[in-house]
């Protein structure tokens, strides 16, 4: 059987230009590509569990509790006049919640993740004999919404 992997190269990641508590889900809100994106961790949601477990029980019981929608790292070239960087650092330094899109390299549908999300972080790196860097925390404040680019 033939693999449906798909390479990386390519994926984009981009962020709204407006306070997502401000901006109607229509689709009309502008975005921005955030630049120089050299790796990715995409959000990982997780859910919480409650504990139902009674004198009665067998074993420990559990129901769902609330989804967390997690955190996203996107790692950066840093570049001090990229349009999408500075979007960034406009809305971390104001706690904006924003939309974000991630975007995959790929004819497979559905390609592209949406959430809603506040920067909570934006360290920057320089070394020695290496390239600056930015490094672009993302806490998730939404429900994952898979599209089609």
């Amino acid at each position: 059987m033939t693999s449906k992997a798909f390479s990386s190269q390519g994926f984009e990641v981009h962020i709204g230009i407006s306070d997502a508590v401000l901006v109607n889900d229509d689709g009309s809100e502008s975005f921005i590509e955030i630049g120089e994106v050299v790796d990715v961790d995409p959000p990982s949601p997780t859910r919480d569990t409650i504990d139902v477990t009674h004198m009665k029980s067998d074993i420990k019981e559990f129901i769902s509790g609330l989804m967390d929608g997690g955190s996203a790292t996107l790692n950066c070239n840093f570049i001090p006049d990229d349009a999408g960087q500075l979007e960034c650092r406009e809305a971390f330094t104001a706690g904006q919640l924003r939309n974000f899109r991630f975007d995959f390299n790929t004819t497979l549908t559905p390609n592209r993740l949406k959430v809603k999300g506040v920067i909570v972080g934006m360290p920057q790196k320089a070394s020695t004999n290496d390239k600056a860097g930015l490094s672009v925390s993302i806490k998730v404040s939404s429900i994952y919404s898979w599209v089609n680019q």
